[in-house]
């Protein structure tokens, strides 16, 4: 118990030590955040236009759109604004800055996913909630299972953009292979998994298993069925545990080829 206090504390330091560096210029902070929400409201805007001339959409209405939309916005938002530091290290491993993580006595995952932040991603943060409140229709106790179910995948996201740019412990040459997954991931997690072909959903539960971020979460709100609440749960937590076993192979290759 001691023991888990203790990380918590130190995950708490990394988080305040990352959010200092918005300190001296909150007005960037904001106006950022501001235009990302106008971003998004500019692509959901499309649908809202095409619900307009049909009420559903292979069973889906816009109120499940909403919801969708709005858990990808926040669950990446979350992803990004706290943990964008996934992010470097293909770059990381290729300038040598990553020797500075290993050097300390912490785990080097937790420092490095804390170490960076995406400022435009605050607004993707209040986006979702924003976009349940004006088209989702959602109960009181809907509300509180979709915010759980918003943190829920974005400890899946994170752990799958850990998993892809974890790759270049073994393609050190290729940082941009990397990036080019994640923007493949990004646009898969908006990407409407309900009426795709058996193909396609068999892709998008296996390969790039974004339907346990955006499709599943949806369906849960929709019956509120159990099975479907554990099997989004354990996913996150296997990919986790599966980003943290990525992570170490490569980080170990990684020291072996510096002695």
């Amino acid at each position: 118990m001691a023991r888990l206090v203790k990380r918590m504390d130190y995950i708490r330091a990394l988080i305040g030590a990352n959010m200092k560096s918005y300190a001296p210029d909150k007005k960037r902070l904001l106006i950022m955040s501001l235009f990302m929400m106008i971003q998004n409201s500019m692509f959901f805007a499309f649908w809202v236009i095409l619900f307009g001339s049909v009420k559903e959409l292979r069973g889906w209405r816009l109120e499940e759109l909403a919801r969708m939309y709005g858990l990808v916005a926040s669950a990446v938002g979350l992803s990004l604004f706290f943990c964008n530091g996934a992010r470097s290290i293909a770059y990381r491993i290729q300038d040598g800055t990553l020797d500075s993580f290993i050097a300390k006595p912490r785990h080097v995952l937790p420092a490095l996913l804390l170490s960076s932040s995406s400022p435009a991603s605050l607004g993707d943060i209040f986006y979702g909630p924003l976009l349940w409140a004006c088209f989702a229709n959602l109960t009181f106790t809907e509300v509180i299972t979709l915010s759980f179910l918003t943190l829920n995948a974005a400890v899946l996201f994170t752990a799958l953009t850990v998993i892809l740019f974890s790759i270049s412990f073994w393609l050190k040459n290729n940082v941009r292979f990397p990036d080019q997954m994640f923007e493949v991931l990004v646009m898969m997690t908006s990407n409407i998994v309900h009426g795709q072909p058996l193909a396609v959903r068999v892709v998008l539960f296996t390969v790039i298993p974004t339907a346990f971020v955006n499709y599943l979460p949806v369906e849960i709100v929709r019956t509120f069925d159990p099975v479907l609440l554990a099997v989004v749960i354990v996913a996150s937590l296997f990919y986790g545990y599966l980003a943290i076993i990525t992570f170490n192979a490569g980080l170990r290759r990684y020291v072996n080829s510096l002695n």
